[in-house]
């Protein structure tokens, strides 16, 4: 399993090689977090991220998440949740920045494949100066799952991020692009992989961000009513 998750990394910093020329950056993504279930319809999740970046040679962010969710129908889940970050600024510095979310996920089954839309309002807080500015993003996203092959499960997304209160077509901040997949583990230890793209929008000086995302999750087992 660590060859094919090396020649990942390795062909990160190939994508880092040519930022020169191409204006791309090479990031890598690490997550590891907690899943619990305190009851049926209901899940929560801890995760802690570090994301490197500039071809892999800083810490962009360090990241927890605290999200809960609630299936309320079989296609309908309903989640929010909280994030504190510590995001690298361009003084070179590790700022704080806090953000909520909102969220609703519709799914729908075609045959063997499982098509998702995930709609998400989040809020930002972050310093400027004295004074803490707060901003607001829709992202929705849509995804396409299908079906697992020994212990893989490809998933396929495109993601789009829209600032609001913001006029016209500068509302729109970029796009996201993910292929990934799941990776043979037990009920308890999850391991998934993804390739991402994020394409900026908002200014044309940004560089095309190319990712390399590794996860895992421990599942907390839920005890059965006697």
């Amino acid at each position: 399993m660590l060859k094919p998750m090396i020649s990942l990394a390795l062909l990160g910093a190939m994508f880092g090689a040519t930022d020169a020329v191409a204006n791309n950056d090479a990031q890598l993504w690490l997550n590891g977090g907690l899943r619990y279930r305190p009851v049926k319809k209901v899940s929560l999740t801890f995760d802690q991220q570090i994301r490197r970046d500039q071809n892999l040679t800083k810490t962009d962010s360090i990241i927890s998440d605290l999200a809960g969710a609630w299936r309320l129908q079989k296609w309908l889940r309903l989640g929010l949740g909280y994030r504190l970050e510590w995001e690298r600024t361009k003084k070179d510095e590790l700022e704080r920045v806090q953000r909520l979310h909102l969220q609703a996920r519709l799914k729908h089954r075609v045959g063997p494949l499982a098509l998702a839309l995930r709609l998400r309002l989040q809020e930002k807080y972050e310093r400027d100066g004295e004074d803490i500015e707060s901003t607001q993003t829709f992202r929705p996203r849509l995804s396409l799952a299908v079906p697992g092959w020994q212990g893989l499960e490809p998933t396929l997304s495109g993601e789009t991020f829209h600032r609001l209160g913001v006029s016209g077509n500068d509302g729109w901040r970029k796009i996201r692009l993910t292929v990934g997949t799941s990776l043979p583990g037990t009920k308890t230890h999850r391991y998934s992989v993804f390739y991402r793209s994020q394409i900026p929008l908002a200014d044309p000086d940004d560089p095309v961000e190319h990712i390399l995302g590794l996860g895992y999750q421990y599942r907390v087992r839920r005890r059965k009513a006697k």
